[in-house]
């Protein structure tokens, strides 16, 4: 989120009262592109106008912790009117994009088939890196594209320009992800910031500016140190 939040400050900084609605849905959909859920879209511009313009004198008065109840961010508002005036409700952001993937050391068994994964070579430090929803399934097609010397495979092509060995022994999930576009979004960043073999960058077009920014956030830190780029 914190991605997010600095764009909106900076925009709100140096942005003319002209451009700035422009600039804002620039940013809004620019995040939406990369999958980010509108929650933490929202949550990062009210963080940045609280930053810029500070707290209102019309804000009422946080209540102490104990008349507070958490629920989800989105919520019917008739709920809310089933209890008095004196409760608050503070909202929750469950729906983020660091708990979208689970590292490869936490998986459980039954998501072990589920995620972006790395091929190895045997002769240098470069991979190949994609994403599945049957890992079992799409290693043994990686493995028949090699044995039939498949002219469109990026393994079969690496292995013949440059005489390596593909480590298929190496082929191993580093993040389990049930949802396919953030599984997508996941494997193109890896892609972008790897020493690989890949034919192409992936599906999520990710442009150099952004790509910078996003290497800022800790989660996407941690993402790079799982394997060598």
């Amino acid at each position: 989120m914190g991605i997010v939040t600095s764009q909106y400050i900076r925009a709100l900084k140096i942005c003319s009262p002209s451009s700035l609605r422009d600039e804002l849905n620039f940013i809004r959909e620019t995040f939406r592109s990369l999958f980010y859920p509108d929650s933490v879209i929202n949550k990062a511009f009210y963080k940045a106008k609280k930053k810029i313009y500070g707290v209102g004198t019309n804000v009422k008065k946080k209540k102490p912790f104990n008349e507070r109840i958490i629920i989800p961010f989105h919520v019917d508002p008739i709920i809310k009117r089933l209890f008095s005036n004196t409760v608050s409700f503070v909202q929750s952001v469950p729906n983020t994009l660091k708990r979208k993937f689970t590292s490869k050391s936490r998986l459980s068994d039954g998501n072990e088939n589920t995620g972006v994964y790395r091929i190895g070579c045997k002769n240098c430090d470069a991979g190949y890196f994609g994403e599945t929803n049957d890992f079992k399934r799409r290693i043994y097609q990686h493995d028949y594209s090699l044995r039939c010397g498949d002219r469109n495979s990026a393994l079969h092509q690496h292995r013949e320009e440059k005489n390596h060995t593909i480590d298929m022994s190496s082929a191993r999930l580093l993040f389990s992800c049930q949802n396919n576009e953030n599984r997508k979004f996941l494997e193109s960043f890896i892609i972008k910031n790897s020493n690989n073999f890949n034919r192409s960058s992936g599906e999520v077009k990710i442009d150099d500016i952004l790509n910078n920014l996003i290497k800022d956030e800790k989660f996407y830190k941690n993402i790079l140190k799982t394997f060598s780029c």
